[in-house]
């Protein structure tokens, strides 16, 4: 099974013990209608590093697994192909 994700997204970037790691938001509506707001894990082809809060259009991406430290299954997205969002490197630029 494949399932893809694409469209409008928000990542957030954090350093934990000198690694960089993302995830973006995601949120359904109960049935109350309250919104429920959670975060998934993903990651980027090597070479990628983005700002906190880069909005980006996600062209082409698919679910991966992995095992963590505990031995629990977990997923993640895979984002290979995305417009827009800030590049890290990119300089502030003020006027």
């Amino acid at each position: 099974m494949s399932i893809k994700v694409t469209g409008d997204t928000m990542i957030f970037r954090k350093e934990y013990e000198g690694r960089t790691f993302y995830s973006m938001g995601v949120s359904t509506k109960n049935q109350e209608g309250d919104y429920v707001k959670g975060y998934m894990d993903v990651q980027f082809k090597k070479g990628v590093d983005l700002d906190n809060q880069s909005k980006i259009d996600i062209k082409d991406s698919w679910f991966k697994v992995y095992k963590s430290k505990d031995g629990k299954s977990k997923v993640y997205l895979f984002i290979n192909e995305f417009e827009g969002g800030k590049k890290k490197t990119e300089p502030d630029f003020v006027q």
